[in-house]
């Protein structure tokens, strides 16, 4: 487990709304992956955008959301919008796996 506020140093954020003290126990980009403690990435897509399955993700346990999309209106967990999820993916998770690349 990795606290919020610790991944978040390592990305630039737009916004954030909610509580950023919390413990995250998973970084998932799908909605139907997500567990309670999961940090759910909403990407955007051609057809439909990751923050149309925020409810879902939220539903099953996600405790935060991260996009580039702007704050809703109302989010009952952290929301960090950020200019590019995947990239905040990419940063986040070198630090919440603790970087394996070194160890190769």
């Amino acid at each position: 487990m990795q606290s919020l506020s610790k991944l978040l140093k390592t990305i630039p954020t737009v916004a954030t709304g909610g509580s950023l003290n919390i413990g995250v126990h998973a970084l998932v980009s799908d909605s139907r992956e997500v567990a309670p403690g999961s940090l759910f990435f909403a990407f955007p897509g051609i057809k439909s955008s990751g923050n149309d399955f925020m409810d879902e993700a939220v539903a099953r346990g996600a405790v935060g959301v991260v996009s580039s999309e702007p704050l809703p209106k109302h989010c009952p967990v952290a929301y960090i919008q950020v200019d590019d999820a995947r990239i905040a993916l990419v940063e986040m998770a070198k630090v919440f796996y603790k970087d394996p690349l070194k160890a190769l």
